[in-house]
């Protein structure tokens, strides 16, 4: 089951740094996880371009969260939330 969550309680997840460039446009919407915390999804929002897109985050055994998969130009945060939910679904608490 996926639930909502605040934007302080995904901030209490430790997330690891990556090599990927950050995205200064990309403004977070929307804040997601798994039922067992193993996956958190967002939904973000490109101010320049308006258009929309999600981020996965697995949980690693070294308890940081690491990006896993995402997608971008979506046309709308309907579209976006859809897609994400989806995926999120389809992993299902502990699935990978």
């Amino acid at each position: 089951m996926v639930q909502a969550i605040s934007q302080q309680e995904f901030q209490r997840y430790p997330q690891a740094a990556t090599d990927a460039p950050a995205l200064p446009a990309a403004e977070e919407i929307a804040w997601y996880a798994t039922e067992d915390a193993l996956w958190l999804g967002v939904i973000l929002r490109h101010t320049r371009f308006e258009v929309w897109g999600w981020t996965l985050l697995l949980a690693y055994e070294d308890g940081m969260y690491r990006q896993e998969e995402g997608a971008w130009n979506l046309g709308s945060q309907a579209a976006a939330l859809r897609q994400l939910l989806a995926r999120m679904e389809g992993l299902g608490a502990g699935g990978r």
